[in-house]
């Protein structure tokens, strides 16, 4: 699958190709069409919430999904 990888604080993110997830026990694999990356994503990118969560990097854009 694809995912937006931030490699290093103040970096663009980078398309990847990652392993799918396997569904740990009592979760459903679920199909996602699309994600996208917003302005608290592009926030974190630029370093502003690192004291906060803690990522370790590199890190996948959170994971967000609409059905």
């Amino acid at each position: 699958m694809k995912a937006f990888v931030l490699e290093k604080y103040g970096r663009p993110f980078r398309q990847v190709s990652v392993p799918r997830p396997a569904a740990g026990p009592g979760q459903v694999p679920v199909r996602m069409v699309a994600a996208g990356v917003n302005h608290a994503d592009e926030r974190s990118r630029a370093g502003e919430f690192k004291l906060l969560f803690h990522p370790t990097l590199p890190a996948v854009a959170w994971r967000r999904a609409v059905r």
